[in-house]
């Protein structure tokens, strides 16, 4: 049985792939993201989702962000991620 760490980690891996495929569509990439809001369930694995969702951007420059913990997420989700990006020149 996972534990809820490696769980929400998982999940959270997945969510920054999905975000991953949707920027590489869009010509674009992490890079470009100026604004973040992460919703997660559970949050005594902040630092897990942080972590994570760290190791995707140039660790000098991080977008801003905001993290809300929520009592639950549509689909029954457990972190939800969602990005405001600049795509100009």
């Amino acid at each position: 049985m996972e534990s809820g760490c490696s769980s929400l980690s998982l999940k959270t891996k997945q969510v920054m792939e999905n975000l991953k495929l949707v920027l590489d569509h869009a010509g674009t990439s992490f890079a470009q993201v100026v604004m973040a809001r992460i919703f997660v369930t559970d949050f005594r694995y902040y630092q897990t989702v942080n972590d994570l969702y760290a190791s995707y951007f140039n660790n000098n420059r991080l977008p801003c962000r905001t993290t809300v913990g929520v009592i639950g997420l549509a689909g029954n989700g457990d972190v939800e991620i969602d990005l405001i990006v600049y795509c100009g020149d």
